[in-house]
């Protein structure tokens, strides 16, 4: 289950996740986004298994939010970018332990 939270002034924003293999590490992966793309702060909350957790996101680049996962989840979670193309790039993330 991936959840976000966003507060009542945050900028309208449409992201699909696409779950592409379902097994010891489950693994999320974005659908290609502008590699320019510029997010709004926000908080994120997550679930893995059972542990809840929150990752509050300053705003930036996909770099940053993949930064900010890793520093802030980083004993849940991974997150890196990928870029696809010249100009776009998508977000994964994987569960780093299995359960």
């Amino acid at each position: 289950m991936f959840t976000a939270t966003a507060t009542r002034i945050a900028d309208p924003l449409t992201a699909s996740i696409k779950v592409i293999q379902t097994a010891r590490n489950e693994r999320i992966v974005s659908d290609p986004v502008d590699s320019g793309l510029v997010l709004p702060p926000s908080t994120l909350s997550m679930r893995v298994g059972e542990e809840r957790f929150t990752v509050d996101f300053p705003g930036g680049t996909l770099e940053k939010l993949a930064e900010e996962i890793n520093k802030q989840a980083g004993d849940w979670v991974s997150a890196k970018i990928a870029r696809d193309t010249e100009k776009t790039s998508s977000s994964s993330s994987r569960r780093k332990n299995p359960g």
